[in-house]
């Protein structure tokens, strides 16, 4: 189906059963046309806007020609989705997790291996192929306690051990992204800790290449100051340990050791600015609301409920035609993945929108 300009929203009855339960659950029924799964739109003037499940893919024309910029046809896609199983998905396996997430038109879903590694070869290849089925993209978070700057040798082999087998299952599955907590400052100076977390981080990079791993490892950027793991430093791992290896970019822990600082969208262009020597084609993102004091993180917060700027951060993606997966970590996981994805269609309709009067404005100035 095909939307001139802005008309009115789609039929329910054109909706798949999905969509009803999603505005069950959520009560918002004013915005049942945003979750047009399986229909397409073309928004005027400045842009054609294929929507598939969460996935964003626009056929930009953007920078629109008001800014003097000639047309430029590419595919922008930002995925969306919950970190682990949904909250209110009844069935608790990943592939009842899978299954919601898609129901909920999200596209997105990282698989927790947070507090270990319980699942069975066979079973994570039925999950992987389940996503498949159901265009869900899927990613990994290795356990949490890894530390691979310890100074402790049986600390940093499991932790190693944990992110290697992390990967294998990852891979199994089809995810694209392995995460992992970079480490933690303990008796070492600081300097020794990140040369450990150097070697090591290369040492599980190589073993996931020399496993013909099809799966990147990701560094978490962490929110607290006894952790390494600042933007800078681990921009600084990934420029020097190169392909393989890329920034996880947390936002809420960004905006937690800056005190409140991403609030603009110039605020989030000056993160984006560190990671352009890594030359990316895509990011992979964490967003949520987060409570903060002297530059650490406290806890996550509802994004509606913190000051840090979503819109901001969503009218940047889509501005600065930025590829993202974006991944809810809020602790209403899924409600605020939906609203993420509600908020990104409003922002890609205002900018068409604007793009429309800017060009008609400038029609007029020449005529």
């Amino acid at each position: 189906m095909r939307i001139e300009g802005l008309l009115p929203l789609h039929p329910l009855e054109e909706r798949v059963g999905c969509l009803v339960r999603t505005v069950i659950v959520w009560g918002w029924c004013r915005f049942a046309g945003l979750f047009g799964g399986r229909c397409g739109g073309k928004l005027t003037a400045s842009c054609e806007t294929v929507i598939s499940g969460d996935k964003y893919r626009v056929n930009h024309l953007w920078p629109c020609a008001s800014r003097g910029v000639q047309p430029a046809e590419r595919n922008l896609v930002i995925h969306i989705g919950p970190s682990g199983v949904p909250l209110s998905c009844k069935g608790r396996t990943l592939k009842d997790g899978v299954e919601f997430t898609h129901e909920l038109g999200l596209d997105a879903m990282e698989i927790q291996f947070s507090r270990g590694i319980r699942i069975e070869e066979e079973y994570a290849e039925e999950v992987g192929e389940r996503a498949k089925e159901l265009d869900v993209q899927l990613s990994v978070h290795s356990p949490y306690y890894t530390n691979l700057g310890s100074d402790s040798h049986e600390t940093i082999q499991s932790s190693i051990d944990k992110i290697v087998m992390s990967g294998h299952m990852a891979d199994v599955m089809g995810a694209n992204v392995v995460v992992a907590h970079p480490g933690f400052y303990t008796s070492l100076e600081k300097e020794e800790t990140k040369e450990r977390i150097f070697e090591n981080t290369a040492m599980a990079r190589d073993f996931f290449r020399d496993s013909n791993y099809q799966v990147d490892l990701g560094l978490e950027v962490m929110g607290k100051k006894q952790t390494f793991g600042t933007l800078d430093e681990i921009v600084e791992l990934c420029e020097e340990i190169g392909e393989g290896v890329i920034p996880v970019l947390d936002l809420a822990h960004v905006h937690a050791r800056s005190n409140g600082g991403l609030k603009t969208i110039e605020d989030y262009e000056e993160v984006f600015e560190k990671l352009e020597p890594l030359d990316l084609d895509s990011y992979y993102c964490y967003f949520t609301g987060v409570k903060y004091r002297n530059g650490n993180e406290v806890s996550h917060k509802p994004i509606k409920k913190s000051d840090i700027n979503f819109d901001a951060f969503g009218e940047f993606l889509l501005e600065e035609e930025k590829e993202a997966t974006v991944i809810s970590i809020s602790p209403i996981v899924e409600h605020d993945a939906v609203y993420m994805k509600i908020q990104l269609e409003r922002l890609l309709s205002d900018l068409e929108k604007k793009g429309t009067f800017d060009e008609v404005v400038e029609s007029t100035i020449e005529a």
